[in-house]
């Protein structure tokens, strides 16, 4: 399943349709949930956690026969080193 920029990118007819819900906590950072549904070729229902500080999407769930498919963010700003081979 594609995620909802990609649905966005790549399908001109897709229509994003955003219903603000309740408080929550992801990963204990306090946000602010969303119903997030996404229609192109067929119907796609997400629930969206943004953290209520950073405004930094921290969680997204999305519906799955097995049960939900949970995607956590994190480190948002963190330094990144690379050490490129010599």
């Amino acid at each position: 399943m594609r995620d909802l920029r990609e649905a966005m990118r790549h399908e001109a007819d897709a229509v994003v349709q955003r219903m603000r819900r309740g408080p929550d906590v992801a990963e204990g950072a306090p946000t602010q949930t969303s119903a997030v549904t996404v229609t192109e070729r067929e119907h796609r229902a997400q629930r969206l956690y943004v953290a209520t500080e950073t405004a930094n999407p921290r969680r997204v769930e999305t519906p799955a026969d097995g049960g939900p498919v949970v995607e956590d963010s994190w480190d948002f700003n963190a330094p990144i080193t690379i050490d490129p081979p010599c």
